[in-house]
């Protein structure tokens, strides 16, 4: 591709592309390949505008986030509503096409330009080391979901089970026309949480994760069964590998689908087919504000920032200690996660990964416990570790605000809008450029911000690039 000059006007551009990332004195950038299109967090540092994502040191904290680690891919959100993917993509999951694979953030087209996305809900398989089946969901301002990736089971939930490599919408009629709110992709199904509290989900139902009463998967999106619930209002939603969370408005926690570890928090080890209230004592006077449903295992947050595990403790998962990978070493209801490291700490946010934990708190230091063969806990090593510890954020110079735990890596982004990634770099699924070995300690991905704002001149100036 011949070179372009770029002018003033996009001084704070950076292209990215091939082996060149070139930005000079301000005038100009040379592009000798066709390039991916990022914002220089540099030129951003000083806007202050509250986005998708911000910190706020309240239980009322966006669900949204602005990083999503999943499987072997990632999807990085910016302000603007712009989508950036990178990762594997054999399945369509980056929405990129037919695309093999992005080794850096690549611009994904999902919607038209009168709406833009606000959220993305992408799967974590349970497979680390092989490529597994893997879908997206992105949710946009107007309450309309778009789907991508393989459909196995009709998990893209527009009533086929062919795959799809770019975003599709899902008719809204699925949803008798009520705008969703909220989304969560599991290990080939997914939840969807519309205006009214209700939630509908779509794909494999061989545990129940569906909620709506059988094992029959589903192709197009069904209500789960709220008949025992009719008072019950729904405000958060969170898929793991077979098994859903769901949280309502009073802050109380239901689950159904596989409970083969206790997952569920429902005291027993049986499947549920219908949602269920986790009745435990250990939160009986709590109120819940977020869920994270990972592999086999859970994590809950409450309004006084105490934080609760329950299902697999393999491996240290639940931050208990124990890190024997038995069968026993489970917990069948909600068991309080406690340690030194965090006791001082007010958690304002969870996440859960396959066997992996990950915490923040609220003056942005970040705890993580769990499945550590990759190094995805950030702590500088690739040792299991049992109990909270500190990832290493030290030489971040800004307050971290946004964390995601993937299935081997983890990613996470401060309040001026840089992302961290570290983890297994695999299938490029760190956006790195480079597919091999481990990466332990946090490294910031370089011209990707999510505080960016992609003008359409911007915009429209980046498709005139790639098109040629």
């Amino acid at each position: 591709m011949e070179n372009f000059r770029l002018n003033r006007m996009l001084s704070s551009t950076v292209f990215t592309g091939g082996m060149s990332i070139f930005k000079r004195n301000n005038d100009y950038a040379n592009v000798t390949t066709k390039p991916n299109f990022v914002r220089s967090g540099k030129a951003l540092l000083s806007q202050k505008k509250s986005g998708i994502t911000t910190a706020i040191n309240s239980s009322k904290r966006s669900t949204y986030r602005n990083i999503h680690a999943g499987g072997s891919h990632s999807f990085i959100l910016d302000e603007g509503g712009k989508v950036f993917a990178f990762g594997d993509n054999s399945n369509g999951a980056l929405g990129l096409g037919l695309v093999e694979s992005a080794e850096t953030p690549t611009l994904v087209t999902v919607c038209g330009e009168r709406d833009k996305v606000v959220n993305i809900a992408t799967s974590r398989s349970a497979a680390l080391t092989e490529l597994a089946p893997e879908h997206t969901l992105f949710l946009t301002r107007n309450g309309r979901v778009y789907t991508s990736g393989c459909n196995e089971h009709g998990v893209l939930g527009l009533g086929t089970t062919k795959r799809v490599r770019t975003p599709h919408l899902i008719h809204p009629k699925r949803f008798d026309n009520k705008k969703i709110t909220d989304i969560s992709a599991g290990a080939q199904f997914s939840l969807l949480l519309d205006e009214d509290g209700c939630v509908y989900s779509i794909g494999l139902n061989k545990s129940g994760q569906l909620g709506e009463g059988s094992t029959k998967s589903a192709s197009v999106p069904v209500k789960i069964n709220q008949k025992h619930l009719s008072e019950v209002k729904f405000t958060a939603i969170s898929a793991g590998r077979s098994f859903s969370l769901l949280l309502d408005s009073k802050g109380k926690v239901y689950s159904c689908g596989n409970n083969v570890s206790g997952q569920l928090g429902l005291g027993h080890k049986n499947n549920i087919l219908v949602p269920t209230q986790i009745e435990s004592d250990c939160i009986a006077d709590k109120h819940i504000t977020r869920i994270a449903a990972g592999d086999s295992h859970a994590l809950l947050l409450a309004d006084d920032g105490s934080v609760f595990a329950m299902g697999a403790g393999a491996l240290g998962a639940l931050g208990n200690g124990n890190t024997s990978g038995t069968a026993d070493n489970c917990a069948t209801e909600p068991v309080t996660v406690s340690h030194p490291n965090i006791n001082s700490k007010r958690i304002i946010d969870i996440s859960a990964g396959y066997y992996t934990s990950m915490l923040l708190a609220d003056d942005g230091s970040v705890f993580a416990f769990g499945l550590n063969f990759f190094g995805q806990l950030g702590i500088g090593s690739t040792m299991i570790i049992g109990t909270p510890s500190p990832v290493l954020t030290n030489q971040i110079p800004e307050k971290i605000v946004g964390i995601s735990a993937g299935n081997a890596h983890f990613m996470m982004n401060d309040e001026g809008g840089n992302v961290f990634i570290f983890g297994y770099r695999a299938n490029h699924r760190l956006g790195l450029g480079s597919n091999r070995g481990v990466q332990p300690i946090p490294v910031q991905m370089e011209f990707v911000n999510v505080k960016s704002k992609m003008s359409q001149r911007d915009y429209t100036f980046y498709k005139t690039l790639t098109s040629a």
